[in-house]
């Protein structure tokens, strides 16, 4: 575990499948994270990682409650695999602007808990009607 390492600014973790719970909480200066094969991404693996900008998380199938929660630098997420957004993954992500999830099929409605501002959320298996959330949300359409 790194947690509150505030001088790791870039992990290099090639072969890494899955980030562990509280794994990388509170490390401040992390900017990147780089895995080819990153499958699982626990419980507030990246909470409060507030530099973060650049993590491939396409090939992720499972992911954690506060996941990225308090990750102020994200601005894309691309989820190629993933099925199902649980609860305050996305919490206060205050500069995300674009959500892509291809199979994702179940947003909890407190995924995107004290989003200010609006983003844009790509998810053409997740009905708008079935989104219940209080987020303020525009949905990509398909052209």
């Amino acid at each position: 575990q790194f947690q509150r390492r505030y001088q790791i600014i870039f992990a290099h973790c090639q072969n890494v499948q899955i980030v562990g719970e509280e794994a990388f909480q509170g490390c401040y200066g992390l900017k990147r994270f780089h895995s080819k094969q990153l499958y699982v991404v626990k419980r507030s693996c990246f909470y409060g990682c507030i530099a973060l900008c650049e993590i491939d998380v396409s090939k992720v199938k499972n992911l954690g409650e506060q996941s990225f929660a308090f990750c102020q630098s994200l601005l894309k997420m691309q989820f190629d695999s993933l099925e199902q957004m649980p609860e305050g993954c996305f919490e206060d992500c205050s500069r995300l602007s674009l959500v892509i999830g291809d199979k994702l099929k179940d947003v909890h409605e407190k995924a995107f808990q004290s989003h200010q501002r609006y983003f844009k959320l790509y998810a053409p298996l997740v009905k708008q009607n079935e989104l219940t959330t209080s987020m303020k949300t525009r949905f990509q359409e398909d052209l």
